[in-house]
C-alpha cells in the first residue's frame, strides 16, 4: 500500500522512509504542501497520508481542508504530524479533516500502530464501496426495461368481465361487478356462496297431566291379564 509522506525536513524524510519501507509500505514523497496536494489529486493517489503541519506554501491544515472539500472517493486517511501539543491545536487539526493526530517527537511503535489502524479503516471503506456498487447494479437490473409497471388508473379501470373465470356451472350473480359460485374456489376474485341453514322445528312438549292417566291404564291392563291367567288355571 502507498503512503504519502509530506515533510519539509530532509532528515525526517529519510528516517521515516527507512521505517515505512521496513514495514512493507511504498513511500511517496512531497517536500511541501503544494506538491502534496498535486499528488492527492491524482486518480492513483496514496490512500494514507502523513502530513506535517508546518510546511512552506500550503501547510498540512490547508491540505486537509482541500482534500475534504473535494469529497474524493475512496477516502484518504490523513495523519497530521506536528510539534504542537496544546489541546486547542489538536481540536483544530481534527476539525480541519484529519483522521488522526501525532505529536513530535513520536515513537516508531506508536506510528506503526496508527498506520495499521488507518490501513484497516481504508480496507473496510473499499469493501463498503464495492458492496454499494454491487447493490446499485442489482437495482438497475431489477428496474430495467424488461419489467412493466401498470399504472393504478389502468388497474382500476378494468371491467369485471375481463376477469378470467374457470369453466363450469353454478355461477350466480350476487351484486354488480362480482361473480359468486356455490362451490368453494381458492381464487380471491370469487367468494363461495353460503347456503342458508335449515331451521329446526321445536320439539313438542308433553303435558305433565297425561302421565297419571298413562300409569292408570297400565295398572288396569296388568290386572285384567292376571285375572285371565287365574281363570285358565281353574
Amino acid at each position: 500500500m502507498k503512503v504519502l509522506l509530506a515533510e519539509d525536513s530532509g532528515v525526517i524524510r529519510i528516517l521515516l522512509q527507512r521505517v515505512l519501507t521496513s514495514w512493507g509500505y511504498e513511500v511517496v514523497f512531497a517536500e511541501d504542501g503544494a506538491q502534496a496536494w498535486q499528488i492527492l489529486e491524482r486518480p492513483d493517489s496514496p490512500r494514507i497520508a502523513l502530513l506535517d503541519w508546518m510546511m512552506p506554501g500550503l501547510d498540512g491544515l490547508e491540505v486537509c481542508q482541500r482534500v475534504r472539500s473535494a469529497g474524493r472517493e475512496p477516502r484518504v486517511y490523513i495523519i497530521l504530524l506536528t510539534g504542537k501539543d496544546q489541546q486547542k491545536d489538536v481540536v483544530r487539526g481534527l476539525a480541519a479533516g484529519a483522521d488522526d493526530y501525532l505529536r513530535k517527537p513520536f515513537d516508531n511503535a506508536e506510528l506503526e500502530a496508527r498506520i495499521r489502524t488507518g490501513r484497516t479503516i481504508v480496507e473496510l471503506q473499499d469493501e463498503l464501496v464495492a458492496a454499494r456498487e454491487t447493490l446499485r447494479q442489482y437495482q438497475a437490473k431489477e428496474t430495467g426495461p424488461s419489467r412493466v409497471t401498470v399504472a393504478p388508473a389502468a388497474r382500476t379501470s378494468r371491467d369485471s368481465s375481463s376477469i378470467p373465470r374457470p369453466s363450469g356451472t353454478g355461477w350466480t350473480k350476487k351484486r354488480p361487478g362480482s361473480a359468486v359460485r356455490a362451490a368453494s374456489f381458492p381464487s380471491p376474485c370469487f367468494v363461495p356462496e353460503r347456503r342458508p341453514r335449515a331451521r329446526m322445528r321445536p320439539r313438542r312438549r308433553v303435558h305433565s297431566n297425561a302421565w297419571p292417566k298413562a300409569s292408570a291404564s297400565r295398572s288396569a291392563s296388568r290386572t285384567c291379564w292376571r285375572g285371565m291367567v287365574a281363570d285358565s288355571r281353574c
